[in-house]
């Protein structure tokens, strides 16, 4: 049981990460390795005025990471039919720009 809880928060860790250029997280990484691990975080002036603002430096409006998830629960597989043949097959729906940057984000995940 803590295994996969501890798998579970390890992937969402991992998405955080990816989708930080799409939320309101800072994606300011180039400190993070010599900063005081006991010193107070700072945010860095991108993010704050990525908070501020509530919109990403390309105009798209900021969003937090249920939201990024919710937008990708929309793409679905569907069974349709063939009404003729009655033959089936699945179709996908395509993802939409945002989507789809949210999914090339995903291929950047290196463990």
């Amino acid at each position: 049981m803590y295994v996969l809880c501890m798998l579970a928060y390890y992937v969402r860790w991992h998405l955080e990460r990816a989708w930080a250029t799409l939320t309101f997280k800072d994606d300011d990484t180039t400190h993070h390795h010599d900063r005081d691990p006991v010193a107070p975080a700072t945010r860095s002036d991108a993010a704050t005025t990525k908070a501020q603002s509530r919109t990403l430096p390309d105009g798209h409006p900021t969003r937090t990471f249920k939201t990024v998830l919710d937008d990708l629960a929309t793409i679905t597989r569907n069974t349709c039919t063939h009404t003729a043949s009655g033959a089936t097959f699945p179709m996908t729906t395509s993802p939409t720009a945002q989507q789809q940057q949210a999914l090339d984000l995903l291929e950047r995940i290196t463990v």
